[in-house]
């Protein structure tokens, strides 16, 4: 016999229709009603549209920084989480539309956080910044900042 359904409240409401890792179905299955209640609660709420809450949430990871970290061999959840999505396939559509390439399966990012990726491009830049720095005072003939005796 089936049990009959919740009454859902309005925060509760918000709440599951944030829920993007999650069917409709699913959710609606959880809580014991139907995905058309769940809709019709959401609308009334005036909550957007799923997908378009979807595409809303990757707007907030620009092209060019995401490019970069997909790059960088950071995984699609720490990527996710760096930008507020709370789905790692998004990550991955997000991906195959911008044309990136495929990860292979099972290897190790290269990096466990953005902070540590950046941290290494930090890394990698002041040492560029340090070699041109020894560069520039080998062609002036200086050596740590003071100028050589002229024979």
């Amino acid at each position: 016999m089936p049990q009959a359904q919740k009454k859902l409240s309005r925060a509760k409401v918000r709440e599951l229709w944030s829920e993007h890792n999650r069917t409709l179905d699913d959710i609606a299955r959880e809580n014991n009603t139907t995905r058309q209640t769940l809709r019709r609660l959401a609308l009334a709420e005036g909550l957007p549209g799923r997908r378009e809450a979807a595409h809303k949430l990757q707007s907030k990871a620009p092209a060019d920084k995401f490019i970069e970290l997909w790059n960088a061999g950071l995984s699609t959840q720490v990527i996710a989480d760096y930008f507020g999505l709370g789905w790692a396939s998004y990550v991955s559509r997000r991906a195959r539309r911008l044309g990136l390439p495929r990860r292979p399966i099972g290897k190790q990012p290269a990096y466990k956080s953005v902070q540590e990726y950046e941290q290494a491009k930090l890394s990698i830049a002041m040492a560029r910044l340090a070699r041109e720095t020894t560069e520039c005072f080998a062609l002036a003939e200086m050596t740590d900042g003071r100028t050589k005796q002229w024979k």
